[in-house]
């Protein structure tokens, strides 16, 4: 019997637009308070909003402990993320180049 346990990373594909969230929700002023917070390092969020480094399960959970963000919460973001980047891919123009490479032009 294998057991099904959830990935250690989640898919953001904007962290930028979690953790702007995260700083409105709290009336926090900056990165630098968010950091102290969720007790972690300011490179930390600073690799986060860069996408450098995912949000793993980690920080999923020092945001649910610190912030009193709820899972359901987070999952909700998480998914509105995931339909903010859909929406972009969807609308994105593709470049002249590649359109050229293909036959296209």
């Amino acid at each position: 019997m294998s057991s099904q346990f959830p990935p250690n990373r989640t898919t953001v594909n904007y962290p930028h637009l979690l953790l702007d969230t995260l700083i409105d929700r709290l009336g926090l002023k900056n990165d630098a308070a968010l950091c102290r917070v969720l007790e972690v390092a300011p490179p930390r969020i600073s690799k986060l909003r860069r996408r450098r480094a995912d949000v793993n399960d980690e920080i999923v959970l020092r945001i649910h402990e610190a912030c009193g963000v709820t899972i359901a919460e987070l999952r909700a973001l998480v998914q509105a993320d995931q339909l903010i980047h859909a929406a972009r891919r969807a609308t994105r123009t593709p470049p002249a180049r590649h359109m050229m490479a293909h036959g296209e032009i």
